[in-house]
């Protein structure tokens, strides 16, 4: 009983830890208490969160050090050879991972978390049983439910797919996200989101456009109840970046972003297509319904790049500034 009872603190404490913004010591405590609840699904996605929110953290902590402004890099020359170098450094570029290498030591990365998300889903029946459910959770109640668990596990194990530089293994749960019609919206439209990525890395853009367009987006959307709260059982940890342990206030505002993030793909994707009169009218839209405070660096940079594309150079310029964007940086040095 004593070492059953350090456990479940162990699996507790470790779940605190996750929603209180410190993945690596909640994957320390959930790592420990998987040697026992080994069975449980739901475990084995908050240890994938875990990996998956220390990866996060360093990647935003290596951006700061590198760059100053999330806009423009530096500034370089002057007078008329003056330059505004933009920065390109959103996110790191995934590095290339096949699933034979699933193999190491747990270690919270993004491929043990793709380790771990593929144990989640053995553990729970086929979607298309019937029958009821009975999914065992020690150190907690058995599920009863497991739509929206699998909809988490699925949305977590597209995005670490698309992370570790596969698009085509990502593709397979991003589209089986998207079509479950019992899954949260917010998750359906992530699923959207994953797949349209996956299916422009693999050069079908034609097939991406359809994952983002209104038509299909707002299907989804009509197509479920958003709910008022969520609940931590069986809901994903996942933001307008899919991070663990960000759980916002309402269904509503989750569902909000995702589709900001949709609108933004949608824009990139048309720049893609060189239809880049159409991107601009769709990013206009959308920043006019925007504070500018509200107004993400991503929207700024398609929208310099649009100007840029036309030969607005004045116009870049002029967006740059009214971000109110700090231009005066040291030049960068050879």
């Amino acid at each position: 009983y004593s070492i059953n009872h350090h456990y479940q603190i162990l699996y507790n404490y470790g779940i605190v830890l996750l929603h209180a913004g410190q993945p690596k010591a909640a994957f320390n405590c959930l790592s420990q208490a998987a040697t026992v609840y080994s069975r449980n699904p739901r475990l084995w996605l908050r240890i994938a969160e875990c990996a998956i929110g220390v990866v996060k953290q360093s990647q935003e902590n290596e951006q700061i050090q590198n760059c100053k402004s999330s806009t423009v890099k530096a500034i370089v020359g002057s007078g008329i050879y003056r330059k505004t170098i933009l920065n390109t450094n959103f996110q790191n570029h995934p590095k290339k991972c096949s699933a034979g290498l699933l193999s190491e030591e747990p270690t919270p990365s993004l491929t043990y978390a793709a380790l771990c998300l593929n144990n989640a889903l053995e553990l729970l029946p086929p979607s298309n049983s019937g029958g009821p459910v009975n999914v065992s959770a020690l150190p907690a109640a058995p599920l009863k439910d497991v739509s929206k668990l699998r909809a988490s596990i699925l949305c977590n194990l597209a995005y670490v797919w698309l992370g570790l530089g596969d698009p085509l293994q990502a593709l397979k749960p991003a589209q089986e996200l998207f079509s479950l019609t019992a899954a949260p919206v917010n998750l359906r439209l992530l699923g959207s989101v994953y797949a349209a990525e996956a299916l422009i890395l693999l050069n079908r853009s034609n097939e991406a456009t359809n994952c983002l367009a209104p038509e299909f987006v707002g299907a989804i959307i009509n197509s479920a109840n958003c709910q008022t709260k969520t609940n931590e059982d069986d809901a994903s940890s996942t933001g307008s970046s899919p991070i663990p342990g960000k759980v916002p206030a309402t269904q509503e505002t989750l569902v909000q972003d995702v589709h900001n993030i949709i609108i933004l793909n949608s824009v990139a994707l048309y720049c893609m297509k060189r239809d880049l009169n159409r991107a601009k009218r769709i990013l206009a839209q959308h920043l006019s319904t925007l504070n500018d405070g509200e107004i993400p660096a991503q929207a700024t940079m398609l929208l310099v790049y649009i100007e840029l594309r036309q030969g607005n150079t004045e116009a870049a310029l002029s967006i740059l500034k009214q971000q109110q964007i700090n231009l005066q940086l040291p030049a960068l040095t050879t």
